[in-house]
């Protein structure tokens, strides 16, 4: 009996030797996935990050070119007014004297039919 319960034990004990081996081993097994895992998570931070930077970048480039082409019209506009501008003006000129002269005109059309008539 106490060769059976030695073999017992013994056979016990293996059974334990193995079960904790291969609780170790599993152990390992997630340690390293954990470790594969971060290694994800550090590698997923870094290109989103260089994402974003690159997208912030490109972005500024293109509120340069829009910068620039706004600034571009703003001054085909100005001189657009500028050329509307002075043509009207040279209109309102122009129609200004041809007033002038039509009320002179009306003016000495007027006198003439007040003076006596000869």
């Amino acid at each position: 009996m106490v060769k059976t319960c030695q073999i017992a034990s013994f056979l016990l004990q293996t059974e334990l030797s193995d079960g904790i081996a291969m609780l170790v081993a599993g152990n390992d097994s997630v340690q390293a996935l954990i470790s594969q895992l971060e290694t994800i998570c550090r590698t997923i931070e870094e290109n989103s990050q260089r994402q974003k930077q690159q997208l912030c970048e490109k972005f500024d480039t293109l509120y340069a070119i829009l910068e620039e082409k706004k600034k571009e019209l703003v001054l085909c506009i100005g001189q657009e007014q500028d050329e509307k501008l002075a043509h009207v003006r040279s209109l309102i000129r122009q129609h200004g004297d041809h007033l002038e002269g039509a009320s002179k005109l009306v003016e000495s059309a007027i006198q003439s039919m007040e003076e006596p008539q000869m």
